[in-house]
């Protein structure tokens, strides 16, 4: 399902003469009136008395779709049906464009001895196992959230309310100085910023009370005298056994989930937007997951009921959600499988988007489902990702004994080295 059937999208089918023009500045009007485009750049936007029989599809390229966010393009898909190759086009543009090496999801393995990693490469569509992790302390398994900009963060477990900080490719790793606060179980989100070859970053740590934010470049904390909107203490979600404010970083905005709404931090301004944005209807917190997916806000819905996955996209001017596709019965059946020994997989949905692609899976599980946000497409990633973690890895970077129990942990993040 591309949009909701109760959607006040132009009809999609086009005849020809006066009704294809009809439908033609309908579907202009709607696409201009709704997106991001300079309505004075685009001649088309100024002038919609033109002769669309006579009308290019360059100039039709030219002028609105070329100034369309992917957003944008991907509602005008549903729309204008007459120029669907066009708007293929502009989608594989913004598909060809990004060829940075990233990985995406991320699966960690460890045990008392032994840390390590492997992250799924869509490019070549193969696990990769990345470098050690056994030179950290002893760290939390699972990394801090953050945009996955060359460095990782893990929490301290020795040492409550640290972090360290550093690049896993060149083994360089930082201990953060312990804040002001005794912030015990917090959401610390990594934000890094690479420019002109340098690096910096700050940890923003968020809880009900209070926000604080750790500064590379004067290694410092600093506390805000901005308090967190109301509601936020409903922000709890759980995660392994913990329960911590969980967040979505998407562009400058950190999102956070506050039951029925969503409230967002400027990490550049830093401070605490007046955004409330309505949420899609779901049952409970496990239900539910917000993902970043080519710069745009997502959210996907269980329906445990109707046994559906619903994604909802947020528009860039109205600040609503939009139902932009659902999950085929044949690919939920796949989150569904059954553990050895017959035991359901665990119920908590999970999701992280990346580039264009969306991943989902259930917590604790390895059956994970791809959906090409462009293409339209689904797939299952290789069966059993950790395997291929095992086989490839060298002796001198991991030596598993088969009797070794692991903790394994899938996470909802991406890197790039």
């Amino acid at each position: 399902m591309l949009a909701d059937s109760n959607s006040e999208l132009p009809k999609a089918e086009y005849q020809s003469g006066h009704e294809r023009k009809i439908h033609c500045q309908t579907a202009t009007r709607f696409i201009m009136s709704t997106s991001t485009v300079d309505h004075a750049e685009s001649p088309l936007a100024m002038n919609l008395s033109v002769d669309w029989d006579a009308l290019t599809d360059e100039l039709f390229r030219q002028g609105v779709f070329a100034k369309l966010s992917l957003f944008d393009l991907l509602r005008a898909r549903v729309v204008c049906k007459r120029w669907q190759e066009i708007i293929a086009q502009s989608l594989d543009a913004f598909d060809s464009h990004d060829v940075t090496k990233s990985y995406c999801p991320l699966i960690f393995k460890r045990n008392s001895l032994q840390h390590f990693w492997c992250g799924y490469d869509s490019a070549t569509g193969t696990w990769e196992l990345l470098p050690s992790l056994r030179n950290l302390p002893q760290v939390d398994i699972r990394p801090l959230a953050g945009n996955g900009k060359s460095l990782m963060g893990f929490k301290i477990t020795s040492v409550p309310s640290q972090v360290v900080v550093g690049n896993p490719f060149t083994n360089e790793w930082q201990t953060i100085p312990k804040s002001t606060e005794t912030w015990g179980e917090v959401g610390n989100v990594l934000v890094v910023d690479r420019n002109d070859g340098s690096v910096s970053f700050q940890i923003i740590a968020v809880r009900e009370d209070a926000t604080e934010i750790f500064h590379s470049k004067v290694e410092a904390w600093t506390k805000l005298r901005q308090r967190p909107p109301p509601g936020l203490q409903e922000v709890t979600v759980l995660s392994m056994k913990d329960k911590f404010i969980s967040g979505t970083l998407c562009g400058n905005l950190l999102f956070c989930y506050g039951g029925d709404a969503l409230v967002s931090f400027d990490v550049v301004a830093e401070r605490w937007t007046e955004d409330h944005i309505r949420l899609p209807p779901h049952g409970s917190p496990k239900c539910f997951q917000m993902l970043e997916c080519g710069g745009n806000l997502f959210v996907a819905v269980e329906d445990v009921t109707e046994r559906t996955i619903s994604i909802w996209g947020l528009g860039l001017c109205s600040r609503e959600f939009l139902r932009m596709a659902e999950m085929p019965p044949q690919w939920y059946s796949v989150l569904c499988k059954k553990k050895r020994g017959g035991k359901q997989a665990q119920v908590q949905l999970k999701a992280v988007g990346h580039k264009h692609r969306m991943y989902f899976w259930r917590n604790f599980s390895h059956n994970i489902v791809e959906f090409h946000h462009l293409r339209r497409s689904w797939a299952e990633l290789p069966p059993s990702p950790s395997d291929p973690c095992l086989r490839n890895a060298t002796r001198d970077q991991f030596d598993p004994d088969p009797a070794d129990d692991f903790q394994t942990f899938v996470d909802t993040g991406s890197f790039e080295p």
